[in-house]
């Protein structure tokens, strides 16, 4: 019966009711955390990789005749997120001289422009100031 008894003396003692405290200010704080994927615990402001999700990338097309096609693919992004990149690598189809393009110029939103004939699959690598990269394929489209 001693022990029984004591068991339920713990829990109504101080130890066991900070013990109980302290327990449920753990659980309280791990909920917090895992709802808010632990960004931004101090601050109210959006994680800037948050805000490159809706980046993609276009394609637009001529044919020019013989089979052949100048074709441009850009990056499509809000200002803000096109501002936080730092440059785009484009990888090419194996058959160009130089299938990998690393292009700076934010101003025409990371344009490179090619002549081809046939469609392919670029994969594309975004380099951010912060050192983040964010990875997307694209499948020229010639229309």
């Amino acid at each position: 019966m001693k022990d029984n008894n004591s068991k339920k003396m713990f829990w109504t003692s101080l130890p066991g009711i900070l013990t109980g405290v302290a327990g449920l200010i753990t659980a309280i704080v791990s909920l917090l955390v895992y709802l808010t994927d632990g960004n931004n615990l101090s601050n109210n402001e959006p994680s800037p990789i948050k805000n490159t999700r809706n980046i993609t990338a276009i394609n637009t097309s001529k044919y020019i005749g013989n089979h052949l096609w100048d074709w441009k693919i850009f990056i499509e992004a809000t200002p803000e997120t096109l501002s936080q990149i730092e440059y785009v690598e484009y990888e090419l189809d194996p058959t160009f001289p130089e299938p990998i393009k690393r292009i700076h110029t934010r101003h025409n939103k990371f344009a490179l422009s090619a002549r081809g004939l046939r469609t392919f699959e670029i994969k594309i690598q975004v380099h951010f100031y912060d050192g983040t990269e964010k990875y997307l394929t694209h499948m020229l489209v010639f229309n």
